[in-house]
């Protein structure tokens, strides 16, 4: 027998092996769920070229190790004070609109605005005066500055610029996802009311699946007036050979400071930066990548009988290196670092499963991708804001799904003067 066929069945072994000690006693779910176990564990044939390109990001880098995390004194708001538990247990998006922390609560579908020591200051069920109630919150972003904030509602198909008390100065229908309208992206919002989208923001696991013809139609951002009118698009989605790596691999977060607007693909652990005609700023920024991870698993349906161009079941998992994406005193950024992938049991109690789970770390960098403070974070961090200045939250999940909210105390993630790049200074340069 080969070597390398006795190691994929003694990994085989062990697979099942750890799914039975960790469900304990679960005989059906275990047998399930060690099986999903095996499969990720056994290798796949060959390197997938698609990740292989996505982690040299076309200069050949290679893995290295990432900075190390030192310990960070975060508040956990859901610990600040009585009643916060309740209030944040299942959040989804938050941004800092001046010295106030917004969150979307999606259990009880309503912002809420919190101090940053922890204390609940008010809520709002929908846009004030305007007689709705929010229906499927999907995300929050605040404008530098913090003089508005832009609403997404999934359900209700609709994109909101608040005043910062909540009154409606410009509503738009939500933007068009390719095929279908299942899900919203990420979004930027700019202090005079324009805004930004890229339905490739979206963490959903399912299509669309897009052929590559109408991958040349699709850019990585979309930029939108004050009014919700479509003002153009711009940044060209790295073209993959599969056309399911593209839609994941070009996975983006969006930051904007001044007339630029940053965004970070995930799969590549790139920054890039646009003005507000779509023209390249600077240099991208190369960030380090740490883990290259077990091969990625694709799968992509058979097209519908008679109808080959309509909706194709598709997906494509790999654990990346990165994620989130905010500025940080107009020059520096702040990200989310994932590290040390493990297989793991996540989920609610009575609805696990097996799957892949990080440690994480909140990074601060510079123009040049160069980690000026690595900090420490709970559970998996899933995203990251920033008020522009010292200000820093972050958003965590455990592995039994509950959400934290935790912000670091002021200058905690803000490295000295003399570690940063000043806003005047070129792209790339440092002082």
């Amino acid at each position: 027998m080969r070597r390398d066929t006795i190691k994929r069945l003694a990994r085989f072994g062990l697979a099942v092996l750890a799914a039975a000690l960790l469900m304990q006693g679960h005989a059906l779910l275990m047998l399930a769920q060690g099986l999903r176990m095996a499969r990720y564990a056994l290798p796949a044939v060959g390197r997938n070229p698609d990740l292989t390109r996505a982690l040299d990001g076309g200069v050949g880098r290679r893995p290295s190790h990432p900075v190390s995390p030192g310990p960070a004194l975060w508040t956990d708001l859901a610990d600040a004070l009585p009643g916060n538990d309740t209030l944040l247990g299942k959040v989804g998006s938050l941004c800092w609109l001046g010295d106030r922390l917004v969150v979307a609560d999606r259990r009880e579908q309503r912002l809420l605005f919190f101090a940053a020591d922890g204390r609940l200051l008010n809520t709002l069920n929908g846009p004030a005066g305007s007689g709705t109630r929010f229906d499927a919150l999907s995300i929050v972003r605040c404008a530098p500055g913090g003089g508005s904030l832009l609403v997404a509602d999934r359900e209700e198909g609709k994109v909101w610029v608040l005043a910062a008390d909540g009154r409606v100065r410009s509503a738009a229908s939500a933007p068009h996802t390719p095929q279908f309208d299942l899900y919203l992206g990420d979004f930027a919002l700019a202090p005079d009311g324009r805004w930004y989208d890229s339905w490739l923001g979206s963490g959903h696991t399912a299509g669309p699946y897009l052929s590559p013809v109408e991958w040349s139609r699709e850019r990585l951002v979309r930029a939108w007036d004050t009014a919700g009118r479509p003002a153009g698009a711009f940044g060209e989605p790295v073209p993959y050979a599969s056309t399911v790596a593209r839609r994941v691999l070009n996975r983006t977060y969006l930051a904007l400071a001044r007339d630029t607007v940053w965004v970070l693909t995930q799969g590549d652990a790139t920054v890039r930066g646009f003005d507000r005609r779509g023209t390249p700023v600077g240099a991208p920024i190369l960030l380090a990548v740490s883990y290259r991870g077990a091969e990625p698993r694709v799968r992509v349906d058979s097209p519908p009988r008679g109808n080959p161009g309509g909706w194709r079941g598709n997906w494509f998992t790999y654990q990346p290196n990165v994620a989130g994406l905010a500025v940080v005193g107009d020059s520096l950024f702040a990200g989310i670092r994932y590290r040390d992938w493990t297989m793991a049991l996540v989920g609610p109690k009575g609805d696990r499963y097996v799957n892949y789970y990080p440690h994480s770390a909140l990074e601060v960098f510079d123009r040049r991708g160069r980690v000026l403070r690595s900090l420490d974070v709970r559970g998996r961090a899933v995203a990251v804001a920033s008020d522009g200045g010292e200000r820093i939250a972050v958003l965590s999940q455990d592995r039994d799904g509950t959400t934290h909210v935790l912000v670091a105390p002021s200058g905690t993630a803000y490295p000295s003067a003399a570690s940063r790049c000043s806003a005047a200074c070129a792209p790339g340069a440092s002082k």
